[in-house]
């Protein structure tokens, strides 16, 4: 019998695009057994907390945040992510805001703002997942004082003009970013695993969905 190569091009696709799906790797790594969330090997007891939020950033970030309210319900608070233009998913509880990638722009820099002061208003007993996927850096642009927006882009610009690598870009993407008012660990579906400093301190855990040691997404 004569082999069709190209039907088995098409699964050989079909099942690596099925293996890096943000929603269904979420939902393989994150289950929920009573009050008990388990992510990867790490457990938390969820009656410890307060509040459970999550937030995030990346052209994933609204599919992982589906796979968290399914997998939450009614125990997650709600929560912001912000992704690129057009990289949409139904949502019930966590807002989802659009914004440019790979080129910030001002709907990124409000929003980002926006995750800030949502970060601020809680407390030391919320446990916050944070969702990062590829293209985080350009939406989360947040440049200190002395460093405006349009300096930021034209930077973004001249970078991916040069050819500089994704990780060269996206470092410089966040290297004008505050601290933000909490520590953040996060892997998720990002190239890079960053670790923001605290100025506040207020949460008791921020944690991406790999725990707090292994990236979930190698």
């Amino acid at each position: 019998m004569e082999r069709d190569l190209k039907a088995e091009v098409r699964q050989i696709f079909e099942a690596g695009l099925a293996a890096v799906d943000a929603k269904e790797t979420v939902k393989k790594s994150v289950v929920l057994k009573g009050n008990i969330l388990q992510i990867g090997e790490k457990e938390l007891n969820l009656s410890e907390f307060n509040q459970v939020w999550a937030i995030g950033a990346g052209k994933g970030a609204a599919a992982m945040a589906q796979a968290v309210e399914e997998i939450l319900g009614n125990l997650l608070k709600g929560g912001l992510v912000i992704v690129k233009y057009g990289y949409l998913a139904p949502l019930e509880k966590i807002r989802l805001e659009e914004a440019g990638h790979p080129t910030p722009d001002e709907n990124g820099w409000r929003a980002t703002r926006e995750l800030a002061d949502l970060l601020a208003r809680m407390g030391r007993e919320d446990l916050v997942l944070f969702l990062l996927s590829g293209g985080g850096s350009a939406l989360l642009p947040m440049p200190v004082e002395g460093i405006t927006l349009r300096e930021k882009v034209a930077t973004t610009n001249l970078l991916l003009r040069s050819g500089a690598s994704i990780g060269t870009a996206g470092q410089a993407g966040l290297s004008g970013n505050p601290s933000l008012p909490c520590s953040l660990r996060c892997c998720g579906r990002s190239p890079r695993c960053h670790r923001f400093r605290t100025n506040r301190g207020r949460s008791k855990y921020i944690r991406g969905l790999q725990g707090s040691v292994r990236p979930l997404f190698p």
